[in-house]
């Protein structure tokens, strides 16, 4: 027989986080060949499962995090920074993207001056993991949410870790 894996549709995954109890990072991707209603259409699946508020989205998009907060002002939107950035982007986000390559204190620090937590991403190592909960950066977008759950534990042990940090790594946890 032809054993093809199906790729759930966007309703299915939904179904499947609610069932799961699992709040989603969802991450808008841009192909090129988008009709221009993509945001309303979105929000109108998401509507529909009654998950809008307690997802939080990214994208690469300068555009669609603007219409985005247009449409839904109280979700929370991310941008996704492309790796050249000359500072920080003045862009109506909640928080702020950056590949682990593109981290610097210099930059958390002017980022949250202009009022953006600061989420980055793909930290799989454990060490590094260690070093971006201990306050340096709001949260990590990782491929190991186990071993970013286990140090997260043994931070909050240590430390009494303030919820946000918690909030924001439980809810960048990426599939």
């Amino acid at each position: 027989g032809n054993m093809e894996a199906k790729i759930p549709s966007l309703e299915e995954w939904i179904q499947l986080s609610i069932q799961l109890n699992l709040p989603q990072l969802l991450e808008i991707k841009l192909h090129g060949g988008e009709t221009p209603d993509l945001v309303p259409r979105l929000l109108a699946v998401l509507d529909r499962a009654g998950v809008t508020e307690s997802y939080t989205y990214h994208t690469l998009s300068r555009e669609v995090v603007e219409e985005l907060k247009r449409l839904r002002p109280q979700v929370v939107v991310g941008f996704i920074m492309p790796i050249n950035f000359g500072g920080v982007p003045d862009v109506n986000a909640d928080f702020i993207v950056i590949e682990q390559q593109s981290f610097s204190t210099r930059f958390v620090r002017q980022a949250w001056a202009a009022g953006y937590n600061v989420i980055v991403w793909t930290v799989d190592d454990e060490q590094q993991m260690r070093y971006y909960m201990n306050d340096a950066v709001d949260g990590i977008i990782t491929d190991r949410p186990d071993t970013g759950i286990a140090a997260r534990t043994d931070i909050a042990d240590d430390k009494g870790l303030a919820g946000r940090l918690s909030d924001a790594i439980s809810r960048s946890a990426s599939f």
